[in-house]
């Protein structure tokens, strides 16, 4: 009865290191695409995290432009109002209305 036992357990041994080896043969293969997985998961990273730095910019840039486009539409406002409201200048009509035509 202790035969068949023995012969089990060295039956199950031998197919354990066969299924061991071949892993093992598999890992190594698939070691280039593993690296290759964990080269572009920190590129990513880095591009990631550089993509919220340009994004980070572009919201102050705009921040900017609006504000500017706001100074800009005020002074335009301002000249418009100072224009409209100053009196017309007298000399040029002075000029073309005198006797001696000069």
């Amino acid at each position: 009865m202790c035969v068949p036992i023995l012969a089990l357990y060295v039956l199950a041994h031998t197919l354990l290191t066969h299924i061991l080896a071949q892993m093992s043969v598999l890992v190594e293969a698939q070691d280039d695409v593993i690296q290759e997985i964990e080269h572009n998961a920190v590129k990513t990273e880095v591009d990631t995290e550089k993509g919220l730095i340009d994004v980070k910019q572009a919201v102050v840039h705009a921040r900017n432009y609006r504000k500017y486009r706001w100074w800009c539409f005020g002074l335009i406002v301002v000249i418009l109002v100072r224009s409209s409201s100053s009196p017309p200048s007298t000399t040029s009509t002075s000029l073309l209305n005198s006797p001696s035509g000069c």
